[in-house]
């Protein structure tokens, strides 16, 4: 430790993921003393940019990121890291599996009028969705307000693989407030989705940084607190004092002691629950009470002769009822997320849970044509590496922020998404 870790400080944020390394910029902004305590050996979080010997590169968790009003951009301006559309952003098309065959995803009206994903019936009830009561199934599942929207067929057809990409989980099971919080305002403002989606601010969409992956952004981020973040070692517990908190924490050095006036938890829910149990128990009751999924993510290249695909879009997801495991596979050579010697592609096939590699590449092979032996693999497994917003989230959450004393915070994806753009703005907004 640094003899500032010593001192007492105005705050210490636990956790560098992108939430807690953002809070730590905003903190140096304001010329606050601080210290970022992360328990892996590197800095990131989910954020993290695989770079072997032999030529290959690709993202172990986010590819890109979806920047709908350009704040994300402009962050990474800020933070001297160039960015680019991602590849695929000229031809944004994306594919849902449908009765053992990649679809088209309808992208606009005029293509929900072709699509073999739905029945004429099925394109009616969806484009009857202006007449829906814009208050009604707000409050219950993903789901029911699907189905309220737009019907059955495309809540199972659409919705259902769109959600199982995003949350790896079933509609029926997560809420819509917690998944996503900002359509009650967008159906009072405008009535109807559709409607909103016609008035959206219109950002760059997905981008992607130009050099170095999002291991370049994690890089810019330390680089810029100045040694302030400590790697390797893990916080202990977090104890309530008369001013302030004390926080104790384990590295090579043995175990240490730091008091600071204000404390921020920018860790998965599991390990929230841990660090808080003494400072704020009912807080650390209700984490401890979310779910969390393990996540499988297999980069595969191949020949480019060996896949019959043109790979011409982002990649495909799967619906809960193709009996398939793996939840989509993205195209990250098309993307432009990955690198790998000259004549290969590279995929990127996503699973909930443990399944074996082969078992996700014989369901991968016939939905894009894909022939012989990959030329080369490489698997990662996010422990509990995804929150699981369900039924109980949005009470959970303000149960969470109403047991948290002052001084004490809990940001990034145990509460506020599961999205970069989510946790960034998490970090930039919380104030000390």
């Amino acid at each position: 430790m640094s003899p500032l870790a010593r001192t007492p400080l105005d705050a210490i944020v636990v956790g560098a993921g992108i939430a807690g390394l953002a809070r730590a910029r905003a903190l140096h902004a304001q010329g606050k003393t601080f210290r970022v305590l992360e328990a892996r050996p590197v800095a990131g979080g989910c954020l993290e940019t695989i770079t072997t010997g032999d030529g290959f590169r690709f993202e172990a968790g986010p590819e890109a990121v979806l920047d709908r009003d350009g704040s994300v951009a402009a962050f990474l301006d800020e933070i001297g890291v160039g960015w680019q559309p991602a590849g695929a952003s000229g031809n944004p098309k994306r594919w849902i599996v449908h009765k053992g065959r990649l679809v088209t995803a309808p992208l606009g009206p005029r293509a929900l009028l072709t699509t073999p994903l739905l029945s004429m019936r099925g394109k009616a009830r969806f484009l009857r969705e202006r007449g829906r009561d814009p208050a009604a199934a707000l409050d219950g599942s993903v789901a029911e307000f699907a189905e309220h929207r737009f019907g059955p067929e495309a809540l199972n057809s659409l919705v259902d693989p769109m959600i199982r990409g995003i949350h790896a989980g079933d509609p029926a099971t997560l809420s819509l407030r917690a998944c996503f919080p900002e359509l009650p305002t967008l159906l009072e403002k405008h009535g109807s989705l559709l409607a909103a989606m016609k008035s959206r601010p219109t950002g760059p969409g997905l981008i992607i940084p130009r050099n170095g992956g999002m291991s370049a952004v994690v890089d810019a981020l330390v680089a810029g607190l100045e040694g302030r973040v400590e790697t390797g070692a893990p916080v202990l517990e977090i104890e309530r004092q008369t001013q302030g908190f004390a926080v104790t924490c384990v590295n090579a050095d043995g175990r240490h002691r730091m008091v600071a006036r204000e404390v921020v938890v920018a860790t998965p829910a599991a390990a929230a629950a841990r660090v808080l149990t003494d400072a704020a128990h009912g807080a650390a009751h209700a984490l401890a009470t979310q779910d969390s999924v393990t996540l499988t993510v297999l980069a595969h290249a191949w020949p480019r002769s060996a896949v019959a695909h043109p790979l011409d879009g982002f990649g495909y997801v799967t619906p809960s009822s193709g009996g398939l495991t793996h939840l989509g596979t993205s195209f990250s050579t098309t993307i432009g997320s990955a690198e790998t010697p000259d004549g290969l592609v590279m995929l990127r096939t996503m699973a909930r849970g443990t399944p074996d590699d082969d078992e996700l590449l014989a369901e991968v092979a016939p939905l894009i044509g894909l022939g012989g032996e990959p030329a080369w693999t490489h698997t990662v497994r996010h422990g509990l590496g995804l929150p699981v917003y369900d039924l109980d989230q949005p009470t959970r959450a303000a149960a969470i922020r109403d047991a948290l004393p002052p001084g004490l915070s809990v940001i990034g994806q145990a509460l506020d998404g599961v999205g970069v753009p989510s946790s960034l703005a998490a970090g930039l907004a919380a104030a000390v």
